[in-house]
């Protein structure tokens, strides 16, 4: 079994341009599960003041930097209240806030110079367009902490990839799923602890994908032209565990 051109993943965004053009390169988003415990802070917050504006291009250029402060509304974590100030890169990867909005945001500390951003590739998002995240903030007061291993499965990152067959064992039961039309699988089980995942790739398709997550297969067995990959997880209350196939489905081999 051999696995081509390895890169960098996870929650990657990647500036492609020159003179004449740029780009942000998104990849999958991760569940409110998974980003809200990786995140140094979650809020709801209301856009207060941003500089440079985004319209103000020469600014913009010349500062290399923006800021974004926010009226916290709602504090989850990592923030009790107050104002909250947001700085990043400008740049085409840089999240696009308007004054006068709420935002449900997910604040990451920069290792460099220990300032709170976010980006384009976050969960950040529009209030009202975050119902799964308010949903899982909420459950959370409540003391619900849902056991749950969930994936995605895209081919070249952008297609999705249905009907693959997911099981799931440890804790001494089995759980079985499928990848719905968007590529997407979960499975709750009912007790924290190790469990393998196993995930049975089409007949003729091969694997090449993205070397952080290929390093955690631990397993791969091919038979009658279907590969099988094996992932050992961790699962803890609360903290669920998503995992994004690394496929570059090819077909025919």
């Amino acid at each position: 079994m051999k696995y081509l051109g390895w890169a960098l993943s996870g929650m990657l965004l990647i500036a492609i341009g020159d003179s004449q053009a740029a780009a942000c390169v998104c990849y999958e988003r991760q569940p409110p599960c998974v980003d809200y415990w990786q995140a140094e802070a979650v809020f709801v917050g209301l856009a207060t003041e941003i500089s440079p504006h985004y319209k103000d291009f020469e600014a913009s250029s010349q500062s290399g930097r923006r800021t974004v402060i926010l009226s916290v509304q709602q504090a989850f974590r990592g923030v009790t209240g107050g104002d909250v100030t947001l700085e990043s890169p400008v740049s085409d990867c840089e999240f696009e806030f308007e004054e006068g909005k709420q935002y449900f945001v997910y604040a990451f500390r920069d290792k460099a110079n220990g300032t709170l951003g976010t980006s384009a590739c976050s969960r950040t998002m529009p209030v009202s367009s975050a119902v799964e995240d308010l949903a899982f903030v909420r459950a959370l007061s409540k003391g619900v902490r849902e056991l749950l291993i969930s994936g995605v499965a895209l081919k070249d990152r952008y297609t999705p990839v249905p009907t693959l067959r997911i099981a799931v064992k440890g804790g001494g039961k089995s759980y079985e799923a499928n990848t719905d039309d968007q590529g997407r699988f979960s499975v709750i089980v009912t007790q924290p602890g190790s469990y393998r995942v196993r995930i049975t790739l089409p007949s003729g398709y091969i694997l090449i994908g993205y070397q952080n997550n290929a390093d955690k297969i631990t397993r791969t067995s091919e038979r009658n032209g279907r590969v099988t990959l094996d992932y050992r997880v961790e699962v803890s209350p609360g903290k669920c565990v998503f995992i994004d196939i690394p496929l570059f489905l090819v077909k025919p081999r």
